[in-house]
């Protein structure tokens, strides 16, 4: 009996050890889990005119670097989205740097979220949370 004991002992060990449970420093990276990747920010809009604004960003982990930035907008009436690509956006020593967005349109209000990827990194950043504008008519 003490024998089957241990094996039991031993087998519920070995599957709890496989299956994860109980693995306290165990990390996946998986897309639904930005902890372990940095957050840049959108400091603010600025400039915002008829078909344009500028945004102000920041990114403490590319410093001084020539960086990669997709901006996600969001039409915040109809829901509608898009995208633009920002191939060569240089921060200062502070980490920080501007955007111009354009093909903006009069009297809408848009929702602007940016993702930053480095000249070393090979996959982009959280994204950041979100800053809102009006557009002027």
């Amino acid at each position: 009996m003490l024998k089957n004991l241990k094996r039991i002992l031993l087998f519920t060990a070995v599957f709890f050890l496989f299956a994860g449970v109980g693995s306290a420093s165990a990390h996946s990276k998986d897309k639904h889990d930005d902890d372990w990747r940095w957050r840049p920010e959108i400091k603010k809009a600025t400039s915002v005119n008829r078909h344009s604004a500028d945004l102000k960003i920041k990114d403490k982990e590319n410093k001084g670097e020539k960086v990669k930035v997709k901006v996600k907008i969001t039409n915040k009436k109809t829901g509608e989205k898009f995208t633009q690509k920002f191939t060569k956006v240089k921060l200062d020593c502070d980490g920080k740097g501007n955007i111009r967005i354009n093909g903006l349109k009069m009297g809408v209000d848009y929702c602007f979220k940016i993702k930053v990827k480095g000249p070393c990194e090979c996959e982009y950043s959280c994204k950041s949370k979100c800053k809102c504008v009006q557009v002027d008519p």
